[in-house]
């Protein structure tokens, strides 16, 4: 969810705002182990799951994408892999 004051400041810049599941954003997790061979926390991974459950809405936009840090329990992580 965007807070007031961020939508405020971020209306003028920001053409959507799209909203993706928490289990959309473990598979992202898990494909970006898997495929990419990155550990990323789950807050950077809400882009990757945006384009992924939104592939014919966002085709051929450009999309930034910042990847940050393994800051990802290991338990959770090694859950989210046997899951997805």
């Amino acid at each position: 969810m965007v807070c007031k004051l961020s939508y405020d400041l971020d209306k003028n810049y920001v053409d959507d705002f799209i909203a993706v599941s928490e289990e959309s954003i473990a598979k992202a997790v898990s494909f970006m182990a898997k495929k990419e061979k990155y550990i990323v926390e789950a807050g950077s991974c809400t882009t990757i799951a945006t384009v992924m459950d939104y592939k014919e809405r966002i085709g051929g936009k450009n999309v930034a994408l910042v990847l940050s840090g393994d800051n990802i329990d290991g338990d959770v992580l090694a859950y989210i892999l046997s899951k997805y």
